[in-house]
């Protein structure tokens, strides 16, 4: 579970992550071993390494520099993002704007002293956020649960080890491609297009006459003895959505 913080002062981006932490904490503690945070100085930063997909929610400050938190919000919405918005600011001049970009919450800084108000709104949102089909794989000898929408595709390292890659990070998983392929192939999003390689049809943003891009700009093989099939059943998944 990947949280972006993106705000200009420390501080802030500091109480935004122990916040967090300490709601989900609270509700689902067994997930925290899978909270990971981004942080950003600035919009132009977050928005450089922006990929749709691959966070599960985003704490966006109003005020910074040339682009605002509204700015990113307008441009991540615009790539089709449909994650929560959680804005953090100064001021509530901005509380209709933020709502035209479909934000979650909207929290006057500091947030050391609006605790409360922010706990209460993430602990109604982090629920619906584990709704989500849940993978669970062994990762360093741990279990670690991994959202279905976190994943982009799963493949075989030289048909040898299994390898989730997720958009900001690829990761090693123990068990085999079998017990992995049993589990991701229920889902009827998940495709195997290619020898020992499964992805997620929802990151797929276009396909070519042998290949798979998906949202990241990653181009995935599809099979050449099971081409016609392959492209069937994503037109199938997409007309049926």
């Amino acid at each position: 579970m990947y949280i972006a913080i993106v705000d200009d002062d420390d501080t802030a981006r500091q109480e935004g992550k122990i916040l967090f932490a300490e709601t989900l904490t609270q509700l689902q503690p067994q997930l925290i071993p899978q909270l990971r945070f981004r942080e950003y100085a600035s919009a132009e930063d977050f928005l450089a390494d922006f990929q749709p997909g691959t966070f599960s929610l985003l704490l966006l400050d109003i005020y910074m520099g040339a682009l605002s938190g509204l700015d990113a919000a307008r441009q991540v919405r615009a790539l089709g993002e449909t994650c929560p918005i959680f804005f953090l600011t100064t001021s509530t001049e901005h509380m209709l704007d933020g709502y035209l970009v479909f934000a979650s919450g909207y929290f006057l800084k500091p947030l050391s002293q609006n605790r409360e108000a922010f706990s209460q709104t993430l602990s109604h949102y982090l629920p619906q956020l584990f709704e989500k089909n849940i993978f669970t794989a062994a990762v360093d000898d741990t279990q670690l649960d991994i959202p279905f929408d976190n994943i982009l595709y799963l493949d075989c390292n030289n048909s040898r080890g299994v390898t989730l890659h997720n958009g900001l990070d690829t990761i090693p998983i123990q068990d085999s491609y079998a017990d992995c392929a049993c589990l991701l192939l229920q889902n009827s999003r998940f495709l195997e297009c290619y020898y020992r390689l499964i992805v997620n049809m929802d990151k797929i943003i276009d396909m070519n006459e042998d290949t798979f891009i998906l949202v990241n700009q990653e181009r995935i093989p599809i099979s050449r003895r099971k081409r016609t099939q392959v492209k069937q059943e994503y037109i199938r998944y997409i007309t049926q959505k």
